[in-house]
């Protein structure tokens, strides 16, 4: 399972990345607490100009950073990524204006951990 998530040396890297990144953010109230662990596009609908949140399997307790880093990263496949991920990040500002919680350092550090969780699920 391991070397499917990029072997050893990449799992730790991505783990040791995030650990550094949640030491960082610490677990105040502005920037951990319950997160949805899933919110990607399949996961989220509109109805009436407002957003709703389905399925909620993976939440947990976390750093809300996880969950921009997932729905940010989900986005990567389209060609309008970067302007949606700059709307999403300034939506994401206009609720949690914790700057930390949207640097990108942050955020690439817990989308590399959600692609290593990711290969070791479908891997078992």
């Amino acid at each position: 399972a391991v070397a499917a998530a990029g072997g050893d040396e990449t799992v730790r890297e991505a783990v040791a990345r995030v650990r550094a990144v949640r030491a960082e953010l610490g677990y105040g109230a502005d920037v951990f607490g319950l997160v949805h662990g899933d919110l990607r596009q399949d996961n989220y609908l509109f109805d009436r100009g407002r957003v709703r949140v389905i399925d909620f399997d993976d939440c947990g307790y976390g750093h809300y950073a996880y969950d921009l880093a997932v729905a940010s990263a989900a986005l990567a496949h389209l060609p309008q990524r970067d302007e949606l991920r700059e709307a999403l990040v300034d939506g994401y500002r206009s609720v949690r204006p914790a700057a930390a919680t949207t640097d990108p350092e942050v955020l690439a550090a817990f989308a590399g951990l959600r692609r290593v969780q990711l290969r070791l699920r479908r891997a078992l």
